[in-house]
Order: C-alpha cells, then sequence, then structure tokens
C-alpha cells in the first residue's frame, strides 16, 4: 500500500466501500419491506415506447444491486489503496458512492411504482422510471460531491521535469529503441478478477429474475477481450518518430520526430493522475497509454496533446529521441 496514513485508509474504504453498501443495504431493506404488496413477477425493463417489457424477481433485483455496489466498491477501494493519490483520487472515490446510490434510487423506484398492483403490466409508461432515474443521478450527486472532499487531498505534484538529457548520435548513425509495456501481474489480476465477479452477479440476477443472459454475456466477452488486447502495448522509438500500438493494432499513436517538442521521464499514478488505466485523458491536455504505474515516458507536441506512455527504461526512449530531434535540427540548419 502506498504513504496513506492509518485515518487516510479507513477514509478511503469508508468512502468507497463502505458507504455505496450501506446505500445499497437501505434500498434492499426497503423493497424487501413491500414484498407483500408487489406483483411477481416485477417489471425491471421498459422498452422505446414506455411499456415494460422485461420481468424479473424482487431477489434478483437485491441481488443486483447490493452485488454492483459491493463490487464497485471493493475494486475502487483496492485500486486507492495501491496507488498515490493524484488529481482524480477524489473523483473515483466520488463515483463508488455515485453509481450505487444511482442504481438503489432508480431500481427502488420503479419497485415503487408496483406497489399494489395486480399485474406489472398495469405500471403504465416509462417516464415514472425516467424521473427515478435522474433524482437517482442528482441524489448520487448530492452524495458524491461531500464523500469526494472528505477523501484524502492529493499533494501538489510539480510534473514539469526537465527535458531528458539527449543521446549523442552521429550524422548517418542508427538507432531504434523498442519495448513492451503491460499491467503488473497482481494488477491485471484483481482488476479483471473484479470485472469478471461483477458480470457473475449481473448474470446471476439475470438467471434469477427469468431474463435472457446469454447475450449479455456475449457483449461482455467481447468487451473483456478487447480490455485484454488494450492492456498490453508495443512502444517504439526511431528516426521516423515515436509509436505506441496496442496488442490488437489499434489503438495506435505516432508522433514524427519532426512534431516532437521533447521526451522525458515521469512518474505516473494511473487513477491519480488519469482517473484509471487504459487509454486515458489527464490533466493538461496529456494523453496518458496507462497500464502500471511508475515509470513512464511523456513526448510533448510542437501542436496537439502530450502522450504520456508507462513503460520501463523510458530514460533511454527519452533520450534517444531527443537525440533524433538535436540532429535533425542540425542537419536543418
Amino acid at each position: 500500500m502506498n504513504d496513506y496514513t492509518p485515518a487516510e485508509r479507513l477514509r478511503i474504504v469508508v468512502i468507497a466501500a463502505v458507504v455505496p453498501v450501506v446505500i445499497a443495504a437501505v434500498g434492499i431493506v426497503v423493497m424487501l419491506s413491500w414484498s407483500a404488496d408487489l406483483p411477481e413477477p416485477l417489471a425491471i425493463h421498459w422498452n422505446g415506447s414506455g411499456e415494460p417489457d422485461g420481468f424479473g424477481s424482487l431477489p434478483g433485483l437485491a441481488l443486483m444491486i447490493g452485488g454492483i455496489a459491493a463490487g464497485f466498491g471493493a475494486i475502487v477501494t483496492l485500486a486507492t489503496l495501491f496507488q498515490s493519490a493524484g488529481a482524480y483520487t477524489r473523483t473515483v472515490l466520488g463515483t463508488s458512492v455515485w453509481l450505487s446510490t444511482l442504481i438503489t434510487v432508480s431500481v427502488v423506484g420503479s419497485v415503487y411504482m408496483q406497489l399494489g398492483l395486480a399485474d406489472a403490466r398495469d405500471v403504465g409508461d416509462g417516464a415514472g422510471v425516467g424521473l427515478w432515474l435522474l433524482a437517482g443521478a442528482v441524489g448520487g450527486l448530492v452524495l458524491a460531491v461531500p464523500a469526494a472532499l472528505l477523501a484524502p487531498r492529493a499533494p501538489f505534484v510539480d510534473h514539469d521535469e526537465a527535458a531528458t538529457p539527449a543521446l549523442g548520435l552521429a550524422t548517418r548513425e542508427r538507432a531504434v529503441w523498442s519495448r513492451s509495456t503491460a499491467p503488473q501481474s497482481w494488477l491485471f489480476a484483481a482488476l479483471f478478477g473484479g470485472i469478471l465477479l461483477l458480470l457473475g452477479v449481473v448474470t446471476v440476477a439475470l438467471a434469477a429474475s427469468g431474463e435472457p443472459y446469454w447475450s449479455t454475456l456475449l457483449i461482455a466477452a467481447l468487451l473483456v477481450m478487447a480490455a485484454v488486447g488494450t492492456s498490453f502495448w508495443r512502444v517504439r522509438v526511431s528516426s521516423a518518430g515515436f509509436t505506441v500500438r496496442s496488442l490488437l493494432g489499434l489503438p495506435r499513436f505516432t508522433v514524427p520526430i519532426g512534431q516532437i517538442e521533447s521526451a522525458r521521464v515521469t512518474q505516473v499514478s494511473p487513477l491519480g493522475d488519469f482517473g484509471g488505466w487504459g487509454v486515458r485523458w489527464g490533466s493538461k491536455g496529456r494523453i496518458g497509454v496507462v497500464v502500471r504505474s511508475g515509470e513512464a515516458l511523456e513526448v510533448s507536441r510542437a501542436r496537439g496533446r502530450t502522450i504520456v506512455v508507462t513503460v520501463d527504461d523510458a530514460e533511454s526512449a527519452a533520450a534517444l529521441i531527443n537525440g533524433f530531434r538535436e540532429r535533425a535540427a542540425s542537419v536543418g540548419a
């Protein structure tokens, strides 16, 4: 774990995990107290015309609310505790509270609409569900903002490190630097284990409610495959420029040497600096290819966004880029 004090660790656990689960638990208790006055099955989905077209059970809804709150809260808690605080830490912690509130209020509200009905098909159009969804989103913000403000404050970090000294290159000398980058094995296992846990909870909830779930599993499998493919990248530096490409071939970022202003080594906290892992947008207009914490190569363009990629031996890559830049400038002069 990182350099949080015991009190800060406690606040992280309470905000990211305990509060969302309490919110979900309150909603579940309220729904279960209505069980004698609810139709069976319940309407749980409305089509584009506002008519109920999906039906399920009360236990299935309760399991879904609790599972999402607990699963997402656990992922956010562990990820935060193992990362340094940064500009996005408070936002991520607040999101756990917001998501739990949104789901709980919207689901409990849709169940409330069916109180006293003999048949869930008589619930009417989906306008009421939309209002409950809006109430959940607004209520989530009301709770998430103070929760985020109570989260540990990120220390000021100066990202304006000097450019890495250039590697001296002869006029016709050739050089290439290439490295693969991937998440740490424990982090990869924890994150994707959490994703699979959430998918499992949703699948069980759908199965318990009688809803078809094979299409959900297929979509989830495709998303997981895409996530895995974009977790492994190849970074290359040559006289032509800088390229970072995912295992799938796309996304791909290429910056010609003539468009590079400077290159340097920096330190990255995925959650704190970019709000998570993957292809991310950070502060100061930076694009991040962020698969791990620690050492990263930062390539600043004369025009356009700065690209940051977490990779080992970033110093050698930065020195080579700056060497190619200086040689191109001297030849041009």
